[in-house]
């Protein structure tokens, strides 16, 4: 099976100008991010990687630049034999690596940026809002239907057996942790909600990748120097890159290393369990208090 991120490979260096292209050409440093975050899920895959960072980065960027590549390189996989065989390879390498329980609960995760990056830039704080708590609600209320029913807790794991840790079968569910913390955080001045759900989502997924493939050092429970160190850089990256955006803006230099540094913080003192509800609020409460004492 051929490798993805070898370095001297055409994969690296495709993935490399793909960085050049969205960081220098488009100077929009959130497409970057996002890039890096679908590289570590995808195990490499630099072209779908780099399609999908584009697409997911539009509505929030504001930038017809960014929309443009992406249709340009749209056009180039579909009429380019050489480049249309690399995205149909790198297709079948996801869908063996989405085989994989990890990268596919990570993917899963992944999703939640539909919250942030469209429905606020779209449709504004109040739609964000509403619908956040109206799907908090909804898993709220799943989760006593299964403390109550165990036909319904049975259909309920069975359904989401793909994306669920074995413990969730008898506990709260992560996404249920996710959807409650974005819905809180949600009621923060704008743009603290949305901006905070990013840093959680992308620092998250940053710690669980690198700490499980490379973490080697254990620093508290089952957390590891690695990935605790990949997830502050990844709150960090991602609270400057997106707070530079218009759509996020108003948010101070200070309130962005702050809400970075806390949400990182707290991933490391948190349960895996809880983590990703206190990273949330904990990245809303930094962003605030940072804003209000700069």
């Amino acid at each position: 099976m051929r490798r993805y991120i070898l370095p001297g490979s055409k994969d690296a260096i495709f993935a490399v100008g793909a960085l050049l292209v969205l960081g220098l050409l488009l100077r929009n440093a959130a497409s970057v991010i996002l890039f890096l975050t679908l590289m570590l899920i995808f195990g490499g895959a630099p072209l779908v990687a780099f399609l999908l960072s584009c697409l997911i980065a539009y509505p929030a960027s504001g930038q017809l630049g960014l929309i443009g590549v992406f249709g340009a390189v749209a056009l180039m996989v579909l009429a380019l034999e050489p480049l249309r065989a690399l995205f149909l390879e790198e297709m079948k390498r996801i869908k063996e690596r989405m085989g994989i329980f990890l990268y596919r609960r990570k993917l899963y995760r992944l999703l939640g940026l539909v919250f942030p990056l469209v429905i606020f830039p779209v449709f504004g704080l109040f739609s964000y809002r509403y619908v956040l708590v109206t799907m908090a609600s909804i898993s709220l209320g799943s989760e006593l239907l299964r403390n109550y029913s165990f036909r319904f807790n049975e259909a309920f794991c069975r359904f989401f057996s793909k994306v669920s840790k074995e413990e969730e079968s008898h506990f709260v569910t992560g996404t249920t942790m996710y959807l409650t913390a974005g819905a809180l955080a949600s009621f923060f001045p704008e743009p603290v909600g949305p901006l905070s759900l990013i840093i959680v989502t992308l620092g998250d997924a940053w710690a669980v990748m690198v700490g499980s493939k490379w973490g080697r050092r254990t620093i508290r429970g089952k957390k590891t120097l690695e990935g605790t160190a990949a997830c502050f850089f990844a709150c960090i990256f991602a609270s400057f890159a997106f707070g530079s955006l218009e759509v996020f803006g108003g948010l101070s230099t200070v309130g962005l290393g702050v809400g970075a540094a806390l949400s990182s913080g707290a991933e490391l003192l948190t349960p895996g369990r809880y983590d990703n509800f206190i990273m949330t609020l904990a990245a809303a409460f930094g962003l605030w208090v940072g804003q209000l004492c700069s």
